[in-house]
């Protein structure tokens, strides 16, 4: 009970994982205070906490991530790492191992993502008879009509010949991968 003309201070006070908007009369002061003129009723408008979900990785050459964005709390969030080609994913910062997984956001948080280069079944490959480099050039020697492939060093297809016998292919220094029919073998152009 107050006095007319008299001031009052209001306040709202919001529960857990939640704040204040605004007054029924738009009025966004808490606390504030109100001239008491005659009786009168203030309603408090309030709404559920929001957080960030902020995602990073850590080379973006190698991948990226989907499903950062803002939550409202206890919301569930799905965040997805994707490795780019020739590349893998390895884990998220909290150590968690699976790449597309669900969480619940309760807090403003951050992600990061690290990838690495894929590892193949390549490591262990033989030599191939004919194959070998030549002044930059990858060469490839008395094949009977075989299909070729090259791929760099991360496992991407730079170059395919099909059905041939001899081949020369000028490339970047670097590490490659030369596929001839079934067989496999990596050469280093220096």
């Amino acid at each position: 009970m107050y006095c007319p003309n008299s001031e009052a201070i209001i306040q709202a006070t919001a529960n857990p994982h939640y704040h204040f908007v605004k007054w029924n009369d738009d009025n966004t002061d808490n606390p504030r205070t109100v001239m008491v003129t005659q009786d009168s009723t203030f309603v408090a408008e309030f709404a559920i906490d929001s957080y960030m979900v902020t995602l990073k990785v850590n080379d973006s050459i190698m991948g990226s991530v989907t499903g950062a964005g803002t939550y409202t709390y206890a919301t569930q969030a799905t965040i997805e790492a994707i490795p780019n080609s020739g590349y893998e994913f390895v884990q998220w910062n909290d150590g968690n191992k699976i790449k597309k997984r669900t969480i619940t956001v309760t807090t403003n948080v951050t992600y990061t993502a690290t990838f690495k280069k894929t590892v193949d079944a390549l490591s262990d490959i033989s030599v191939i008879e004919g194959v070998f480099v030549r002044d930059g050039k990858i060469v490839i020697e008395n094949n009977a009509n075989a299909d070729v492939y090259v791929y760099n060093s991360v496992g991407q297809l730079i170059n395919y010949e099909l059905r041939i016998t001899n081949y020369e292919l000028s490339v970047p220094q670097g590490l490659y991968i030369v596929k001839v029919g079934n067989q496999t073998m990596k050469v280093a152009v220096k």
